[in-house]
């Protein structure tokens, strides 16, 4: 199990402890990840064995970690939309605040992001995908959120319509910098923006669909450096079809 908080007491001891949507002292959030409605944020499950294949992009500000037992579901061309089960991923760090808590290489205090990892619901393992993302510390206002919250990364929160039936049908890929909106409630809904995180990006299409181009483009995952707009990028699987394009810009990260 991952959390975040503001303190710690000592090492079980927390203050303002948060893992997933939940707030809880520490005891609880582990029990809470046992049931079938938990929504604690886990790493390594199902399948907490030793990762022989991994990859870390970072600096001093933020990192992004992926794990795997199989180095095919990391280091690929192709990839299965079903690989929650296969990788792991995680991304933390400061970000750029849009409720005036500094940016990613000045941030203030409370300027930071926990997104990825996932969590178990009836016995399955749900990682980085449309409905749970991660961990949400600050709300809009920069305020440090006590209560229960959830996290959703834009735009992938937003996908679901099939545009296009095949790889072919893609010309140019956009690409839009991950938002992370905060919510008291899992309705989207009533999502507010609070930060921008800008050495990460998702191209809004379809699940898979981006796995289909990179395919068809010969593009191996966390390997191949990819030009889009004239910047460059390395590409790396999520979960469910979903895929992040990490920015190879030192500006994006400072």
């Amino acid at each position: 199990m991952i959390f975040t908080a503001s303190a710690m007491i000592d090492a079980v001891t927390g203050v303002n402890v948060r893992s997933g949507s939940n707030v809880a002292d520490i005891a609880n959030l582990k029990n809470s990840a046992d049931a079938d409605s938990g929504d604690c944020s886990l790493f390594g499950f199902p399948n907490p064995q030793q990762c022989d294949f991994w990859c870390v992009i970072a600096n001093e500000h933020f990192c992004c970690m992926w794990l795997s037992l199989y180095g095919d579901s990391l280091f690929s061309t192709t990839h299965d939309n079903n690989n929650y089960y296969k990788i792991q991923n995680v991304f933390f760090g400061s970000v750029e605040s849009l409720s005036g808590l500094g940016s990613v290489s000045t941030p203030s205090s409370g300027n930071f992001i926990f997104q990825g990892a996932g969590r178990r619901n009836t016995n399955i393992f749900w990682g980085v995908d449309g409905f749970h993302q991660g961990c949400a510390v600050t709300d809009e206002n920069g305020v440090m959120i006590n209560h229960q919250a959830y996290a959703y990364i834009h735009p992938y929160c937003m996908l679901g319509a099939v545009i296009g039936n095949s790889a072919d049908a893609y010309r140019r890929l956009h690409l839009l910098p991950w938002s992370i909106y905060v919510s008291p409630t899992s309705g989207k809904g009533n999502a507010n923006q609070t930060c921008v995180v800008p050495m990460l990006s998702a191209a809004p299409l379809s699940r898979g669909r981006v796995y289909d181009v990179m395919s068809v483009q010969g593009r191996v995952s966390l390997t191949d450096v990819i030009d889009i707009g004239g910047k460059s990028y390395l590409w790396a699987p999520l979960n469910y079809g979903e895929a992040v394009f990490i920015s190879l810009d030192a500006s994006d990260w400072a």
